[in-house]
């Protein structure tokens, strides 16, 4: 609560004291009814009374009850404007704070659990919100009022009702202890459900070319069942004990009536209307007291789902960061050196990578090939600082890389990644990312050293042609050489080719290796691949196999005296790859 309550803006807070203010009016309104209700009633007794003092009275009621109806309407209104902008501010914080995890923490929560707190959570935690304000203030007020109000009257209804309150309290609390658990394995089961629906989605493809669809569906439907049935025990166990308290409630009703008729038999013919006037404030004052009660541990009922959801987002606003940005800017890059690197990944048990060393200056390309989860990636991520090295160091112009203010080292890369992806817009949005304005010449060179222009140029917008989400509207070559351009764009000290020439053939690829050659002389260059033709002219090969260095020169000195580069060159020389 008291987070909440930092989180509030100074508005917040006035709309805060505000509700509670006019919650304490809206209460005496509400209570001033039973007691008009009485005097009425009494007026009905005196053969004086007329239509006229009926009236008044009735007035009177209409008065207060237009009054709490319009008192209710504002509270609602500005506990609306306070949860609202507590779950927006909430959304944002945690928005920028997942902007700023490692590829670690992304990891350890999951992006689908990251997509369910920061919606599903965050709208639990709002509910609570706007509930706890009407009832948890109002409910406690009502409650005591209502008791001072019946304090006075006849002492023998005062039993029951004490006996309700007390089988209220107790349902209540059995239901909120047999619920507070389900509650925590409801979110988690959440989570579950929406991982395995993103799968499906996501690899739609897969699962139809192997007929994956009744394994799919089969783990889809066991894991909605078990959701299906956790909420189905907690919306039985709301359902009982809801039905539970309102049979309570009904026996404190015929309880009070039956002592009242008692008590209205034993008394004299003037006092009749009189104790019948008193039942009848007494038994609203009761059930005023009773609801009161009830909401109360409604809140407490709905709490569990709740505190999971506040903690699932706290463990996000806290979640400590690995990757701690230096202060140090930086104007360009010079040189990379890895010094005796290695890395284990958090959840590993042995090293993705071991004893890297090796130096680039500006200028130079360095080419990493190795088989299929050799660890060619987990060096790309090392380098752009996703990670960081588990041992040695990772240098840049001679310092080490945590030096650095990580978006001012960023800001000098040109990164493409294994998987491309596009945004939604534009051709011309997608390549020029993160600028505020296009600079068209440059747009235009860089999408002809990426070769976009031998597609861009047939399309009716040419570089304004629209780009749906993820780029589906797009081949993998295209998007590729889309996502080529827009590392070429800012012109950087450092590009990195992560794999990115996989889905370009073979000429493709030698065009646009020596486009960038050529528009990028002084950077330095880092390409990633399989394929030899794709790196045979690099100043550096680098030659990764488990992990390790196995071998590190040129093209001819590699064929020389590296069997694994060997192994690569022959069997792709065979298929006539270097020959292109």
């Amino acid at each position: 609560m008291i987070y909440i309550l930092k989180k509030l803006k100074p508005s917040g807070l006035c709309f805060l004291l505000l509700s509670l203010v006019m919650m304490i009016i809206q209460v005496r309104f509400d209570l001033k009814i039973p007691d008009l209700m009485s005097d009425m009633t009494l007026s009905l007794q005196n053969d004086s009374s007329n239509i006229k003092e009926i009236l008044r009275i009735g007035g009177k009621m209409m008065i207060y009850t237009m009054g709490s109806v319009m008192i209710a309407l504002l509270s609602s209104i500005f506990i609306a404007k306070i949860s609202t902008g507590f779950s927006a501010d909430i959304r944002k914080d945690l928005f920028y704070r997942t902007q700023d995890f490692s590829f670690a923490e992304i990891k350890k929560f999951s992006i689908p659990s990251l997509i369910v707190r920061a919606t599903n959570d965050i709208v639990n935690v709002e509910t609570m919100l706007v509930m706890g304000i009407l009832i948890m203030f109002k409910a406690p007020i009502t409650a005591i009022m209502a008791t001072g109000k019946i304090r006075n009257l006849n002492k023998e209804w005062g039993m029951p009702t004490i006996i309700t309150v007390v089988v209220v309290i107790v349902l209540s609390i059995a239901a909120l202890l047999s619920m507070y658990n389900k509650s925590i394995r409801l979110q988690k089961m959440t989570d579950d459900v929406n991982m395995i629906a993103r799968e499906n989605y996501s690899g739609t493809y897969t699962i139809r070319a192997y007929n994956y669809e009744k394994y799919r569906n089969d783990k889809f439907r066991s894991h909605n069942d078990q959701l299906a049935h956790t909420e189905k025990v907690i919306n039985d166990i709301m359902t009982v004990m809801t039905n539970m308290i309102m049979i309570s409630v009904s026996i404190l009703t015929v309880v009070i009536y039956v002592i009242g008729a008692v008590i209205i038999k034993k008394c004299e013919l003037e006092d009749k209307i009189i104790v019948f006037s008193q039942m009848i404030v007494f038994s609203t004052y009761a059930l005023q007291i009773i609801s009161a009660i009830v909401m109360f541990i409604t809140i407490f009922i709905m709490l569990p789902r709740a505190i999971v959801s506040y903690k699932r987002i706290k463990e996000i606003i806290d979640e400590r960061i690995s990757i701690l940005s230096g202060r140090n800017k930086i104007e360009g890059i010079d040189s990379i050196e890895f010094r005796n690197v290695d890395f284990m990944y958090p959840d590993g048990r042995a090293n993705a990578l071991t004893d890297l060393s090796f130096k680039v200056k500006k200028g130079e390309t360095l080419a990493v090939i190795g088989a299929t989860g050799c660890g060619k990636s987990t060096l790309v991520n090392l380098l752009m600082r996703f990670y960081d090295a588990t041992r040695g160091k990772i240098l840049i112009n001679d310092k080490d890389i945590k030096e650095y203010d990580i978006k001012s080292f960023r800001s000098n890369i040109g990164y493409v990644p294994q998987k491309t992806f596009m945004f939604g817009g534009t051709v011309s949005s997608n390549i020029a990312y993160n600028s505020d304005e296009i600079d068209r010449e440059r747009l235009n060179k860089v999408c002809e050293a990426a070769c976009v222009d031998d597609f861009v140029q047939v399309l009716p917008d040419g570089t304004d042609s629209k780009v749906e989400k993820e780029g589906s509207n797009y081949s993998g070559g295209q998007k590729q050489r889309m996502s080529i351009a827009r590392a070429l764009y800012n012109s950087p000290d450092l590009l990195i080719f992560d794999d990115s020439f996989s889905a370009l053939d073979f000429k493709t690829d030698k065009r646009i290796r020596n486009n960038i050659k050529n528009y990028c002389q002084n950077a330095i260059k880092v390409i990633v691949a399989q394929r030899i033709s794709t790196v045979i002219d690099a100043d550096t090969i680098i030659v990764v196999d488990d992990g390790k260095i196995v071998g590190m020169g040129n093209h001819e000195e590699l064929m020389r005296n590296c069997t694994n580069y060997q192994q690569f060159a022959y069997a792709q020389i065979s298929g006539g790859e270097i020959n292109e």
